[in-house]
C-alpha cells in the first residue's frame, strides 16, 4: 500500500531502498528513500510503532525497561538532568522520576527525555533503526542517524537554557524524535 501525505513540516518515512543525494539534510549523510518514491511517499516495510515518553514512564512501559535490562545503555546515550549533569542510574524508580521531571528549561533535558524513549523503543523492537524521520527543510534521516546527532549533540552541549546558540538545534532534534515517538506520519 502507497500513501501520499501533504505536509508542511514534518513526514515520518518507514521504509528502505535508493539513496537520493542534493538535499539539504542535518548532517552529511546521503537521505534514503525507497526506489520510486520520494521522502513523503513509501511502502511500510519496517516496525514503526514508537511509544511516547509517558509510556517508558509508566508500569507497562518500567516493566519493559526492567526486564530488559535497558537501563545498562542509558551511559552510551549521554543524558543530562535540568543543570546540564550527566544523568545515569540502575534504580528504576530513580530513572521514572528523572524522566517525569524531564523539561525544556534545560533544552538538553528535554532531548535526554525524547532521546531515551526513542532508544528504549528501538531496543523494545516497537521501532526499527532503518525506519525514516523527514523534516522538509532538512531532509531524511534514519531512526539511528537521528538517535546519533542527538547524542552527539548532547555530548557537545549539556546545558542549553534560553539564549543557548545550540539550543535551537537541539530543539529541532527533540522535536523528530518527540513526533517519532508521537508515531504522528510513520509512512
Amino acid at each position: 500500500m502507497k500513501t501520499l501525505i501533504a505536509l508542511s513540516v514534518l513526514s515520518f518515512v518507514c521504509v528502505s531502498g535508493t539513496s537520493v543525494p542534493g538535499t539539504e539534510r542535518l548532517d552529511a549523510a546521503t537521505a534514503f528513500v525507497p526506489a520510486g518514491s520520494t521522502a513523503i511517499t513509501g511502502e511500510l516495510t519496517h516496525e514503526c510503532n514508537a511509544k511516547t515518553i509517558g509510556f517508558w514512564g509508566n508500569p507497562n512501559g518500567l516493566a519493559l525497561i526492567e526486564d530488559g535490562d535497558f537501563l545498562d545503555v542509558l551511559p552510551s546515550l549521554h543524558l543530562v538532568d535540568e543543570v546540564g549533569a550527566p544523568f545515569v542510574t540502575h534504580d528504576i524508580d530513580e530513572f521514572e522520576d528523572w524522566l517525569h521531571d524531564a523539561n525544556a528549561v534545560n533544552m538538553a533535558y528535554m532531548l535526554s527525555a525524547q532521546l531515551v524513549a526513542m532508544e528504549f523503543n528501538v531496543l523494545s523492537g516497537k521501532v526499527d533503526v532503518r525506519c525514516q524521520v523527514a523534516d522538509t527543510r532538512h531532509g531524511v534521516l534514519s531512526v539511528d542517524r537521528l538517535i546519533e546527532q542527538a547524542i552527539n549533540s548532547l555530548i557537545n552541549d549539556p546545558y542549553t537554557p534560553a539564549g543557548d546558540p545550540n539550543r535551537h538545534r537541539q530543539e529541532l532534534l527533540k522535536n523528530l524524535l518527540d513526533d517519532g515517538n508521537n508515531n504522528l506520519i510513520w509512512v
